[in-house]
């Protein structure tokens, strides 16, 4: 706090990266005193910094001052799925049950990128999946998850999370099951927000069933 504005900051710790959040009343007061917040979290390891914005006008700065760019990711939006249809029957397809937290946290650590894809902890994925917001499909009778998809209601819209399958039996395309089954449960649904990292080749996936830039 002071005559440059207000800043607050947090820090979410996590495995493999941490991640900091701002929310500033002005560039000014965020530029002043970053360095600071970065010398006193340096303990926690790797760490990203997070930016929305439009323009970039703060990330061009901050690469001015010396932070390096790292990811840049993008905003889709669906505005319902009138057109879906009932998928196939497929008894591999399941909710996830707490038990399967910690192989759907390993899934996601060796699929997503921990630096700019917020990879969430058991913890999380326990409380996703008591909300019933986290798909599976199991690869054989035991149970062993090749396919995730997660994600989160608000309401009438939808924050698309997570969607990976295990490297190994990628060429099943068992994940677009998980696809098909999600875009019909949600196509009552206003708006279904997907963040994607611009070098993801899925956008082309989402772009096909007419999701649209948002930012």
């Amino acid at each position: 706090d002071g005559k440059l504005g207000k800043v607050l900051f947090l820090l979410r710790h996590r495995a493999k990266a941490s991640t900091l959040y701002f929310f500033a009343t002005s560039v000014a007061a965020f530029y002043a005193v970053l360095p600071r917040v970065i010398e006193d979290t340096v303990s926690y390891g790797p760490m990203a910094l997070n930016i929305v914005e439009k323009g970039g006008c703060v990330a061009n700065e901050l690469q001015a001052q010396g932070y390096p760019l790292y990811r840049t990711l993008s905003r889709m939006r669906y505005l319902k799925w009138d057109d879906a249809s009932h998928p196939p029957e497929d008894d591999r397809i399941a909710y996830a049950i707490p038990e399967e937290a910690g192989e759907i946290c390993q899934l996601l650590q060796i699929t997503m990128d921990p630096y700019c894809e917020q990879v969430p902890d058991v913890e999380d994925i326990v409380q996703a999946i008591a909300r019933q917001e986290v798909l599976v499909y199991h690869h054989d009778r035991e149970g062993t998850i090749e396919a995730v998809l997660t994600y989160h209601l608000q309401r009438s819209a939808v924050q698309w999370e997570f969607w990976a399958t295990h490297p190994k039996w990628r060429h099943n395309c068992n994940g677009m099951k998980l696809y098909d089954v999600f875009r019909y449960n949600m196509r009552n649904k206003k708006c279904i927000t997907i963040w994607t990292r611009d070098d993801n080749p899925v956008r082309k996936l989402h772009h096909y069933f007419h999701a649209k830039e948002d930012g």
